[in-house]
């Protein structure tokens, strides 16, 4: 968005009388163009009385996204707003921009406050704005916006005083925004009987105020507006570039409308006896310079849109002149591009736009006012538009100007990176370690000064500047961090292929839920794939909790946003099995953990019949909830548990409560049986392995010959292991890892990525909706899978706790690669969902990373206190040294 500009001159200042004084704009929420038109029109009864006689009628083509953010700064600021927005949740404006409100000085505005807010927040410059808005909370019952709209409107014209008020100015704006049908929509879905009678209602509405403005001015100045801000699907959602979303109506009438505008041919129903009338067809931004047009008013300063010629019932000479001032306005935003780009030192030699500069600017100016003076007013129009097209070009090449740069700069700065972790990797044994000033890092110090200060003549923006030098620091490092030897060929190999497999296995599993049930029974397999000769009742246990979970997938995955998620009777099911599964086996946990967990369950089933009912809940019970979570987490560590098993049934035990305590639907039952599953898996291997041995005993065959696979670091004599061994394993556990933290994101009854969020999460630790609150439930609910994922391999593997800082290295270097590839699908146009889902999967993929480290040293501060050991099977275990004492 262009900056600093200057309004244009109005058109009364060129000398010309405007066809209407005042602009009456029905902003109907969320209604389709398919609505409007539907049955001949018939839905819309009393407005087909008007356009059956008098103005214009066609579709608006909405930009994405499709939100009311957009579709009303599209309708009164003339241009689309970056979808990227979309990461600050239509809540604030991250720049300030011109209106027509702020165009007309004087403007009355009245709707939601969530609309209105983006308006009345904008500096005004000393003009006359009102804005009056209202909050959903402010109504007993539904459906009661349009009426407090129109009842504003009727008092405000009311009062004598108001009314010589807007006789006195010269341009004035109303704005209605009216929210009932974008309600309707959401509750009872656009093609029902609902929604008819509410479109019926609101449009009977929109006439009535017609007349009250024909009846109070009574002087045919007065040019009205009927839009919309954006479409609705049958399912009552929008957002998306679907036609039901992007198509709209807009009904154009009273002073100054040319009732045979230009068209395409298209035609549209207009009545019942078969009438047709032409369908006209704009672009929703475009409906801002036709009101500015329309009341003599210059365009918004950062309107976007070109001026629809045909549509005013005017002089020639008064729509040639409206042409020239809307291409002066977005001249004055290519000025201001062009003279910053140019004022560079290196301009000259860099690309630019061929077919508009400053001085064919000076020509085409002179050229259009010596059409205008010599009366060639068709002329003037036809050269005034081609020159607005020509402006709307260059702005768009200039947006993107330095898009290419910045994508090899990133692609440059993320391989410095992945090459900092390789170097790492591969000087794990080694302390020898390159100086800083060498060579190679004086030469890139010196090349990056010298890029710094041609971008710095050169003017380039600052954040600009920053991004495009960012690879120099990085290789720096990454030349720093290499080490002087043991960078042998097959180590990176071997890691490519990890991380390709691995990485390619959780692009899948974020398309699609067959990726992850692939990969998580192919990995399952090849864990315990020697129990299929040996089958025990324990292998078949666990064989029948790897095919649940893998029917659990596809049921979140594909139904997670279509199914409602809230089923109270599952979230019982899943508080006995908390309390069942440690009795079934035999757990010993202290009496205070029995009393206080059942004693927190038994209060959720009374909180969960408070909600459901809609009864008081009761403050002080919100506080022992969250007194709970602080006491199963704080009592783990301090906990008389004198083994690393009890300590893992514990950590189990308490995280699964307070996992329940979150739950609405069967995210809990999946969390226990895919912990249950996890350490069932260790028990398998370790009985698979004990039996491998004694047939090798038996059979008197070599030590040497005995292979030591995934988990033989359970075994009480540690062997010297190779780097690639050392590799190999690092990177199956860190692949393991992550999978179970995807499959416990998409089992948590919520979007992995946030798209949908279920409030009920929160439903027992706030009474009142507050987004800070139940963000922070969300981030507890999400983290408590992981922590007891890592708590499992913490407690059973020692490689796990003696080599954690290599496995975060394959983790880092794993979602790095990830949001690599991701960063190339970013997307900051179309569809708002593929756009936040862009933007969001990155960000997700980078802050995976820490994520996991915070779990994992989560579940190492879990397992303080006691000695570890490697529990192998029920009765044996063997007694470790110190965690972090390192086995290399």
């Amino acid at each position: 968005m262009v900056v600093n500009l200057e309004p244009q001159n109005t058109i009364r200042q060129m000398g010309f009388r405007p066809p209407a004084d005042r602009a009456v704009v029905f902003v109907t929420d969320g209604l389709r163009a398919n609505s409007f038109f539907r049955n001949n029109c018939s839905s819309v009864p009393d407005l087909q009385e008007l356009f059956l006689h008098q103005g214009i009628v066609g579709i608006a083509h909405c930009g994405v996204p499709t939100m009311s953010r957009t579709g009303h700064i599209a309708i009164f600021g003339g241009f689309m707003e970056d979808p990227s927005v979309a990461l600050y949740y239509f809540q604030k404006n991250p720049n300030n921009f011109d209106t027509v409100f702020n165009r007309s000085r004087a403007a009355f505005v009245c709707g939601d406050s969530y609309v209105t807010q983006y308006f009345e927040n904008l500096p005004t410059g000393g003009a006359h704005l009102t804005f009056e808005s209202f909050k959903n909370s402010d109504f007993s019952g539904a459906f009661e916006a349009d009426e407090w709209a129109f009842n504003r409107v009727r008092n405000f014209l009311s009062k004598e005083k108001n009314v010589e008020t807007v006789r006195q100015e010269e341009t004035y704006v109303f704005a209605s925004f009216l929210a009932n049908l974008d309600i309707s929509g959401h509750n009872d879905k656009p093609d029902t009987k609902r929604f008819r009678e509410i479109l019926l209602s609101t449009q009977k509405g929109i006439r009535d105020t017609y007349e009250l403005f024909e009846r109070t001015f009574n002087d045919s100045r007065t040019v009205y507006l009927l839009t919309s801000d954006h479409g609705m699907s049958d399912m009552g959602v929008h957002g998306r570039a679907w036609r039901s979303h992007t198509e709209v109506p807009f009904f154009f009438w009273g002073a100054g409308v040319n009732r045979e505008a230009p068209n395409n041919g298209a035609n549209f129903t207009a009545d019942n006896s078969g009438l047709q009338l032409p369908l006209h067809n704009l672009k929703q931004f475009e409906l801002a310079s036709l009101i500015s047009a329309f009341i003599g008013l210059p365009p918004p300063m950062n309107n976007m849109g070109i001026l629809p010629l045909g549509y005013m019932n005017v002089t020639a000479e008064y729509e040639s002149h409206a042409a020239y001032l809307n291409a002066l306005q977005l001249l004055a935003q290519v000025t201001s591009v062009l003279s910053h780009h140019e004022a560079g030192y290196f301009s000259k030699w860099l690309p630019r736009f061929n077919d508009l500069d400053l001085t064919r600017i000076k020509a085409y100016k002179k050229e259009i006012q010596r059409h205008l003076s010599l009366g060639w007013f068709t002329e003037a129009m036809e050269q005034s538009h081609h020159l607005a097209k020509l402006a709307v070009e260059c702005l768009e090449f200039y947006e993107n100007y330095y898009r290419k740069a910045l994508i090899v700069t990133t692609v440059l700065s993320y391989l410095g990176w992945f090459y900092i972790i390789f170097a790492k990797q591969a000087r794990i044994t080694s302390k020898l370690q390159k100086r800083f000033f060498t060579m190679s890092t004086v030469a890139l110090c010196a090349l990056g000064l010298t890029l710094a200060q041609l971008m710095i003549l050169q003017q380039v923006p600052c954040w600009t500047t920053l991004f495009l030098i960012l690879p120099i620091p990085i290789w720096i490092l990454a030349i720093r961090e290499s080490p002087i030897k043991e960078f042998f060929v097959l180590k990176p190999l071997m890691q490519v292929f990890w991380v390709v497999s691995t990485g390619g296995i959780l692009i899948g599993f974020i398309r699609d839920s067959r990726f992850i049930i692939g990969a998580f029974l192919m990995a399952r397999y090849a864990y315990n794939r020697q129990g299929f000769c040996h089958p025990s009742f324990k292998f078949v246990v666990w064989l029948i909790m790897t095919a649940l979970i893998s029917a659990f997938i596809p049921y979140f995955y594909y139904y997670n946003g279509v199914i409602d998620f809230n089923n109270d009777h599952l979230v019982y099911c899943s508080m006995v099995l908390v309390l069942l599964r440690p009795l079934i086996l035999w757990h010993r946990h202290a009496k205070c953990f029995w009393i206080l967990n059942t004693g927190i369950l038994a209060l959720e089933v009374y909180g969960i019949y408070l909600r459901t009912t809609k009864q008081l809940f009761p403050e002080p019970l919100h506080c022992i909830f969250w007194a709970y979570i602080l006491f199963a987490l704080i009592s783990i560590p301090f906990s008389n548990t004198k083994s690393a098993k009890d300590r893992l049934e514990l950590i189990c035990f308490n995280l699964c409560t307070v996992y329940t305590l979150f739950s609405t639907h069967l995210e809990s039952i999946f969390i226990q049986l895919m912990a249950a599953e996890h350490l069932m898996g260790f028990h398998v291997h370790a009985d698979l392995q004990r039996l491998k041995r004694k047939k090798a005993n038996d059979a008197n065959e070599d030590d040497e010959e005995e292979e030591a696979d995934i988990n033989n670091d359970n075994d009480t004599t540690v062997k010297p292991m190779s780097p690639l061994e050392h590799l190999n394993r690092s990177y199956y556990y860190s692949g393991l890892f992550l999978l179970y933290t995807f499959l416990s994101f998409y089992g948590n009854g919520h979007d992995a990525y946030m798209h949908l969020i279920d409030t009920n999460t929160a439903r027992l630790f706030v009474t009142n909706f507050s987004f800070v609150i139940i963000s922070l439930t969300i981030a507890m609910k999400l983290l408590i899978g992981p922590i007891i994922v890592m708590s499992i391999m913490f407690a059973m593997s020692a490689y796990v706790r003696q080599n954690l800082c290599r496995i975060l290295l394959c983790l880092t270097l794993i979602c790095n690669v990830l949001s690599f590839c991701f960063f190339f699908f970013v997307q900051n146009r179309g569809d708002m969902r593929e756009v936040r889902f862009s933007i969001t999967t990155l960000i997700v993929v980078h802050g995976c990373v820490l994520i996991l480290m915070v779990c994992s040293f989560t579940a190492k501060l879990l397992f303080s206190g006691i000695p570890m050991t490697i529990i192998l099977w029920d009765n044996e275990s063997v007694i470790e040294t110190q965690p972090g004492e390192s086995q290399v």
